[in-house]
């Protein structure tokens, strides 16, 4: 993939992207001022799965992205526990972990889909 097809894509997804960051910007401020503070805790691990969702409703993410993520997120955390930032590390193999069920959640759902087309042919 060169630029010119990210390009592409970002120029037929535009109000989905700035919807998507405008979700996460909010939800950022949300936390820092503390609203809803006593009833419903904000935290970036809410924050972090509201991302992986909202990428697969507004920009079509599918299980090879979340996969990708998920490795992302395993590396870094791996990176993390060398430097000694372990409460991180952990948090962030949480967050491997999440991207990793979701993107075998969307497999399944994929390959149903693929199963259900060829025998409809």
């Amino acid at each position: 993939m060169d630029f010119s097809e990210i390009k592409k894509w970002a120029m037929e997804h535009d109000f989905q992207l700035a919807l998507f960051n405008i979700s996460l910007i909010l939800l950022v401020l949300l936390r820092s001022a503390g609203y809803f503070e006593p009833f419903f805790l904000i935290t970036i691990n809410l924050i972090v799965l509201s991302a992986l969702i909202l990428s697969i409703i507004l920009l079509q993410a599918r299980s090879k992205f979340m996969f990708i993520i998920s490795l992302i997120f395993w590396i870094f955390a791996g990176f993390l526990k060398v430097v000694g930032v372990n409460t991180w590390a952990e948090r962030t193999v949480i967050y491997s972990f999440e991207a990793l069920s979701m993107g075998i959640i969307l497999l399944i759902y994929e390959s149903s889909n693929f199963r259900r087309e060829g025998l409809l042919r």
